[in-house]
Order: structure tokens, then sequence, then C-alpha cells
């Protein structure tokens, strides 16, 4: 967990420690992660952001079938 916090406190970010989970947490606490998923996506998409373009790729849901 220290090595969580400096992380944390490096990038000026905040951490979200699940209770039972693994390294799969969405799988492992799906309901708890899926809550904080919403909240942060909601937060995000009140929120006014330039995010980085480069090495993000396009999703073609297509491309699935």
């Amino acid at each position: 967990i220290e090595i969580v916090n400096e992380w944390a406190e490096y990038e000026n970010c905040e951490k979200v420690i699940f209770k039972g989970a693994g390294h799969c947490v969405n799988m492992d606490v799906p309901q708890e992660f899926n809550i904080c998923l919403e909240n942060f996506l909601q937060e995000i998409s009140n929120e006014n952001y330039d995010l980085p373009r480069s090495g993000l790729k396009a999703f073609d849901k297509r491309q699935l079938a």
C-alpha cells in the first residue's frame, strides 16, 4: 500500500482500493468497480479535458464481426 500511496501522490491522482480484489478488480468485485468507473466517467464528462490523442487507436465495432 505504501508504494501505491507514493505513486498517487507523485501523479496527483485519486486512488481506489477495493477490498477483496486482486489483479482482476473488475472480475473480483464487479459491482464496486462499475460504480467507481461510472463515477469517474461522470466526473470527467463534466470537465473540459484536453486529452492527448497520440498513441490512441480508433475502435471500429465492425472489427468484431
